[in-house]
């Protein structure tokens, strides 16, 4: 089975508690990435928050795969298990991204998007550039899928 790390990056101050505790009530490892805590503390205002929030993130993350969801993302047992399923098929064809069924070919920003770590790491992480800001999934697999990397449409769909 792929090891995974699902990892929601907040894009608002505020975050509901009660999401909170149903997700840690999964029983499964996920971070939650503030990235306006991160100009904050480093006292910069960076457009490409999104990028650095994501990028400061795959350092931290454990396993194989790091799986971003969007804060409006409410997974449940059903994704978890769907989840598995597409990660433990995209590494066994090789794959290097994996996005759900609601993705759509021309978003910039993807609400599920699993990337493995090590080709991920291996190109650079996400473009942290202010003229890439909101386009740092739609960059990402543009660059992977230049340097022959595949990525596949998975069957999992959050709500």
């Amino acid at each position: 089975m792929a090891q995974y790390e699902v990892v929601i990056v907040q894009e608002r101050f505020d975050f509901d508690a009660d999401r909170l505790q149903n997700l840690s009530s999964l029983g499964r490892r996920f971070s939650v990435v503030r990235p306006h805590m991160y100009d904050l503390i480093n006292g910069v205002t960076h457009t490409g928050y999104c990028a650095i929030a994501r990028n400061h993130a795959i350092k931290f993350a454990q396993g194989d795969w790091v799986v971003f969801l969007s804060e409006k993302s409410d997974p449940d047992d059903a994704w978890f298990a769907d989840l598995e399923r597409d990660l433990d098929d995209a590494s066994r064809t090789g794959a290097a991204v994996s996005i759900s069924t609601s993705a759509t070919p021309e978003a910039t920003r993807a609400d599920d998007v699993a990337y493995r770590l090590d080709v991920l790491g291996a190109l650079g992480g996400f473009d942290e550039a202010e003229q890439c800001e909101g386009q740092e999934d739609f960059l990402a697999q543009l660059d992977l899928v230049a340097n022959g990397f595949v990525v596949v449409q998975g069957c999992r769909s959050c709500l």
